[in-house]
C-alpha cells in the first residue's frame, strides 16, 4: 500500500464549470499547483532567485546573441520571460517558431510602457542578495571580470567572419580590427574596476548592520526573555538575502492609495456600453443585407484574428461591449501590438477601451478624466467615435454640416445611427467618473 497525502477540492475547469478532485500535497510533486495560506497576496509571484551574479551576467549576455535555451533561464528570466511573451511583445517570434525573445533594454522598455504589462512585472517578489551585500574582496562582482576575456574573444570571431566575408586579408588591417578590440575591452575593464572601487564598495552597509545587530540582540537576549509577549524587530539576514517587493505596487494592494482607476468600470463606461450593447461583451450587429444586432453569442470565444477576418468578409460589423468597427480595431491592435491569438474577451475590450479608445484615439477624454482637459471638448470626442452619443446644437458633425439641434449624432442623417445620450447627461457621468463616485 502506498501512502497518499491529498486534499479534495472544488475548482473551475477551462469552461467555467465547477469540477472537484484530489490533489497530492506533498511537495514538489504537482509543480503546477500551489498551496497560498490566507494571508497570501492574489496576482503577486514569489520567486527566490539564487544564480549569482556571475552566472546572471554571463545568461544575460549569452541570451542577447540568441544563445540561451529556455532551459537555461533562471527562475527570475523565466518569470519575465512569461510575462513578456504572455503579454504579446514577442509575437512575431513565436509565429515563426525563432529562438526566445532577448532582454534587451528595448524589449525591456516595451514592457514597462504598457500598464497592463508593468503591473505583472511589478507584482514579482524576488528573493535576492542585495546589491550593499559583499565581502571586503567584492568576489561576487569579481566574477562579472572572468566574463570580459570570454566575451572578447567571442567579438574578435565575429569581427573575423565579417572581415572574411569582406575578403579582407591583409594582416596589417586584421591586426587592426583586433587591437581595437583590445582597446575598447580594457577601456570597459578599466571603468569596471572603478565603479567597483568608487560605488559598489562605498555602498556596502548590509554586512555591518546585520553584524551589529546580532551584537545587540545577543547582549539583550535575558530582557527579550523576560518580556516574550512583545513585539520584536527582525534583524537584517546575515546572507544579505532578502524580499524585494515594489513599493507602489504592495501600497496599490492594500489601497492605502487611490488604485488605478478602471475606467472600463466607470459611470462612463456602463452608460456608454448600455446604450451601445446592454454591456455585452459578446454583443455584435452586421449591416449587410441589412442591419441586424446579435446579443448572448460566441464572440468572445473568438480571436482578434478570427473576428478581424469575420469583419473583413463583413458578418461582422461593430463587435463587443463597446461596439469597435473593423478600421478601429486595425489600428487599435497594430498600436497596442497586440498578439492576434487573444482571445476578444473582457480584458481584452478593456484594453482596447481604456488603453486606445479613450486614452490615444480620442485623447481629450482622458484629458479630462485624469488631467485638467475641458469636458466639452471631451463629450465632443465620445460622440466622434460613439454614434450613439449626442453633440452640442450648433456644433460641426460629419461631413461639415451643424449640429440642428442639442444631442444630434455626429452621424446623424447616415441611415444607420442616432444619439440616444444627451450632451448633459454625458457631463453628469464623466464628472461623476472623474470624481471616484459610483465606483
Amino acid at each position: 500500500m502506498v501512502a497518499f497525502s491529498g486534499l479534495r477540492l472544488p475548482a473551475g475547469n477551462k469552461q467555467s464549470l465547477p469540477i472537484q478532485g484530489w490533489v497530492n500535497i506533498k511537495d514538489n510533486t504537482q509543480t503546477h499547483i500551489k498551496r497560498r495560506s490566507l494571508w497570501h497576496w492574489s496576482g503577486f509571484e514569489t520567486i527566490e532567485e539564487k544564480a549569482t551574479v556571475g552566472e546572471l551576467s554571463d545568461k544575460l549576455g549569452k541570451n542577447k546573441v540568441a544563445k540561451l535555451d529556455l532551459d537555461d533561464y533562471t527562475p527570475a528570466m523565466r518569470a519575465l520571460h512569461q510575462i513578456l511573451t504572455g503579454t504579446l511583445i514577442y509575437s512575431t517570434q513565436r509565429k515563426k517558431d525563432l529562438p526566445p525573445p532577448t532582454f534587451t533594454d528595448s524589449n525591456l522598455k516595451e514592457g514597462l510602457r504598457r500598464s497592463w504589462t508593468a503591473e505583472q512585472i511589478g507584482h514579482l517578489l524576488v528573493r535576492y542578495e542585495s546589491e550593499w551585500y559583499a565581502d571586503a574582496a567584492l568576489s561576487k562582482w569579481n566574477e562579472i571580470d572572468e566574463l570580459f576575456e570570454e566575451e572578447k574573444r567571442q567579438q574578435k570571431a565575429l569581427i573575423e567572419e565579417g572581415l572574411d566575408k569582406l575578403g579582407i586579408t591583409r594582416p596589417y588591417q586584421r591586426d587592426f580590427a583586433m587591437e581595437k578590440v583590445d582597446e575598447a575591452h580594457e577601456y570597459v575593464k578599466t571603468n569596471w574596476q572603478r565603479e567597483k572601487e568608487q560605488r559598489i564598495k562605498p555602498a556596502l552597509w548590509w554586512q555591518q548592520v546585520a553584524q551589529a545587530q546580532a551584537q545587540v540582540q545577543n547582549q539583550t537576549a535575558s530582557t527579550e526573555q523576560s518580556e516574550a509577549n512583545s513585539s520584536k524587530l527582525t534583524n537584517l539576514s546575515t546572507d544579505g538575502k532578502a524580499w524585494f517587493i515594489h513599493p507602489i505596487a504592495m501600497i496599490d494592494y492594500f489601497k492605502i492609495i487611490d488604485r488605478k482607476r478602471n475606467w472600463a468600470e466607470s459611470p462612463f463606461a456602463l452608460l456608454l456600453g448600455k446604450v451601445e450593447s446592454n454591456n455585452d461583451y459578446s454583443a455584435y450587429n452586421q449591416t449587410k443585407p441589412k442591419l441586424k444586432a446579435f446579443f448572448n453569442t460566441n464572440l468572445t470565444s473568438m480571436t482578434i484574428e478570427e473576428l478581424i477576418n469575420k469583419q473583413t468578409k463583413r458578418e461582422i460589423f461593430a463587435a463587443g461591449r463597446f461596439q469597435i468597427i473593423p478600421q478601429t480595431l486595425k489600428a487599435a491592435v497594430a498600436y497596442l501590438k497586440l498578439d492576434l491569438s487573444l482571445k476578444y474577451n473582457k480584458k481584452t475590450q478593456d484594453i482596447l477601451f481604456e488603453e486606445y479608445l479613450i486614452k490615444i484615439k480620442r485623447k481629450n477624454i482622458i484629458k479630462y478624466l485624469e488631467h485638467d482637459g475641458d469636458i466639452e471638448d471631451a463629450i465632443y470626442d465620445w460622440a466622434k467615435e460613439f454614434a450613439s452619443a449626442g453633440v452640442r446644437k450648433g456644433k460641426t458633425i460629419s461631413g461639415g454640416r451643424v449640429a440642428a439641434f442639442e444631442g444630434s449624432s455626429y452621424y446623424q442623417g447616415d441611415g444607420l445611427n442616432s444619439a440616444h445620450i444627451l450632451p448633459d447627461q454625458m457631463v453628469k457621468v464623466l464628472r461623476e467618473s472623474k470624481n471616484g463616485n459610483g465606483r
